[in-house]
């Protein structure tokens, strides 16, 4: 049994197929859904709980950390799975399909560590809270990805005080209440994504797909966010010019990623774009890109410490583009 802390995190599935799915284990598709993991947590370096670090974990499947689970996962990381539809290498691999459990913990503390999800318990005068398993149903030949992101302990004041318990020996900070955001969240589990190739446009008199990507946003410090995530909005313009675009104020965005959720699919004809990110109304990432037709990719948006920085938040004068780090990932090509 794990002791409980709580975190603010997410088990974030996204779900990929290419021909279908089934629940029947016997299914023609097979015995294997397949799944990568992304870490994006952080632990306070003291228990003033203002400054914290990329913080290893261990993600165990079943109760254990071996593959596709892992141990000591570096923070701001993904697992190396070689697996990915069409034959791509788009960081999966193979898990066994029907109900499968989800623990994550902290590394520094060992095999008798805290188990990250938790839910709050109010009713209780200390706080104490809650520990939750979290399980999902894996299909045959779905993709999934499992993100777990946040800061270990959530900084939380109620009516001006900080809700913080100092922590037990042997558990790093352990936490009190969080009324504000739960530990657990169930947005976005087993949502089926995106089954079918990209639509397509007339170009030159030939029909061809457009490409298509979405944007997962599993970094809490963006922009001006102090470390509870904030939305990114994603915007694509012309890339035939080598000069990037500075000003969106009169542009809707085509597609928005909540903290710890994934953008929509967007769709467009395959031709060099500059892709902007912003979230706070700062750019926090900005690169030019040029996807092939029929082209399907995963943009992972995680936080790294810049050059000469040692903790997170960082001041309020360093550029948001030197601390999000975005790894992009073509998941599929038709």
């Amino acid at each position: 049994m794990f002791r409980s802390l709580h975190w603010s995190a997410v088990l974030a599935f996204s779900a990929s197929a290419l021909t279908g799915c089934s629940s029947d284990q016997t299914s023609p598709f097979g015995t294997s859904a397949y799944i990568r993991i992304v870490n994006s947590s952080f632990q306070a370096t003291d228990e003033t709980y203002t400054t914290f670090v990329p913080m290893p974990v261990d993600i165990l499947i079943d109760s254990s950390s071996a593959a596709p689970g892992i141990a000591a996962m570096a923070g701001n990381s993904m697992s190396n799975g070689t697996l990915g539809p069409g034959g791509n290498n788009a960081g999966y691999s193979a898990i066994a399909v029907g109900v499968r459990s989800f623990v994550a913990r902290s590394s520094a503390v060992g095999a008798d560590g805290p188990n990250l999800f938790t839910t709050s318990n109010t009713n209780d005068p200390s706080c104490t809270p809650l520990p939750y398993l979290p399980k999902q149903q894996l299909i045959p030949a779905i993709y999934y990805t499992f993100i777990v992101a946040g800061l270990n302990p959530v900084p939380t004041v109620i009516d001006g005080r900080t809700i913080n318990t100092p922590a037990p020996s042997g558990i790093p900070f352990s936490t009190g209440c969080d009324v504000s955001q739960p530990a657990f969240s169930p947005i976005s589990i087993s949502t089926i994504d995106d089954p079918f190739s990209p639509p397509s446009v007339v170009v030159d008199g030939h029909s061809i797909f457009q490409m298509r990507f979405h944007v997962w946003n599993a970094a809490p410090f963006t922009g001006t966010s102090d470390g509870l995530g904030s939305p990114i909005n994603v915007y694509l313009s012309d890339g035939s010019s080598d000069t990037p675009p500075t000003t969106f104020t009169s542009l809707r965005p085509l597609g928005i990623a909540n903290y710890r959720q994934q953008s929509a699919y967007i769709n467009a004809t395959a031709m060099p774009y500059w892709l902007t990110m912003i979230a706070g109304g700062q750019i926090v990432y900005q690169t030019k890109i040029n996807y092939q037709p029929g082209e399907v990719h995963s943009l992972i948006v995680q936080n790294t410490l810049p050059e000469g920085a040692t903790t997170f938040p960082l001041d309020g004068s360093v550029d948001p583009q030197t601390y999000t780090k975005v790894t992009d990932i073509i998941d599929n090509k038709f």
